[in-house]
């Protein structure tokens, strides 16, 4: 019990006293700062290194897609350091092996300047060869790709 009745309950029920008339009772319910829950939000308790890391997992594809989601997975997934590291993972690609104005990119435009380009070199293994592509798995073709630049 405080002053003039008052009585905080733990469950964030508040008791006042009516001003006009002292006998009169007003029964307010208010929020118990104890019981507020932060803001939802998709990662509000994970920080950004954690994120990070689980976003250094996924395939180029799926970190495009995951930086459309919300401006914090977007500023994070737009990290060079990630998009570096699926250069040279998925294309063996890397900043130094250019000449001219891709050095100066951001990782992410590297990348996918590489696929389009190992996408291409792809297709003309396919034509080149008359390889229907119903015969070849992608990954087939992929892997075949990835070795004629391999050093």
């Amino acid at each position: 019990m405080t002053r003039d009745g008052d009585c905080r309950a733990p469950n964030a029920l508040v008791v006042y006293r009516c001003p006009h008339n002292y006998w009169e009772k007003t029964v307010v319910y208010q929020m118990n700062p104890e019981y507020v829950l932060p803001p939802p939000a998709i990662f509000g308790a994970i920080n950004d290194q954690c994120i990070t890391s689980i976003l250094g997992f996924l395939n180029g594809e799926s970190l495009r897609t995951t930086s459309e989601v919300c401006r914090a997975l977007h500023v994070l997934a737009n990290d060079d350091l990630l998009w570096l590291h699926l250069c040279r993972a998925e294309w063996r690609v890397s900043p130094e092996q250019l000449n001219g104005h891709w050095k100066d990119k951001q990782a992410k435009t590297l990348y996918i300047f590489a696929k389009r380009n190992m996408e291409r070199v792809a297709q003309d293994i396919r034509n080149a060869h008359s390889i229907p592509t119903w015969q070849l798995p992608s990954h087939t073709l992929t892997s075949l790709t990835r070795t004629l630049f391999s050093p």
